[in-house]
């Protein structure tokens, strides 16, 4: 718990957070006893509350673990699935389909390495 608290002081300074500034912090947001998910997951409280977030913080451990968990993945792609992000790749996939297959190798040797 020290290391949310030291990580949102953080966060507090570094974005300029107010007293009125609305945080959604998954933890203290849902019974994580009882989680109620609604009818389907674009229903849950998880898909309300991030699809409308204009900032998102994902504080991790030494071991990223919240990256193991299919709750933390899933509000992650419901924040990375803009319209803007998905038009980038709609470009990035265009200009991979025209290339050669020699260039399309060295691009993918490059992004392995």
């Amino acid at each position: 718990y020290r290391d949310f608290v030291s990580n949102y002081r953080h966060l507090k300074e570094s974005c300029g957070l107010t007293a009125t500034s609305r945080v959604w912090i998954c933890t203290f947001a849902n019974n994580q006893f009882e989680v109620q998910l609604g009818k389907s997951l674009h229903k849950s409280p998880f898909h309300e509350a991030l699809q409308y977030c204009k900032q998102v913080a994902l504080f991790l451990d030494p071991t990223a673990s919240a990256l193991k968990r299919s709750w933390c993945n899933f509000e992650l792609s419901i924040c990375i699935d803009t319209p803007e992000l998905r038009k980038f790749w709609e470009e990035v996939q265009k200009v991979f389909s025209e290339q050669s297959q020699t260039e399309k190798k060295s691009i993918r040797k490059i992004a392995l390495e």
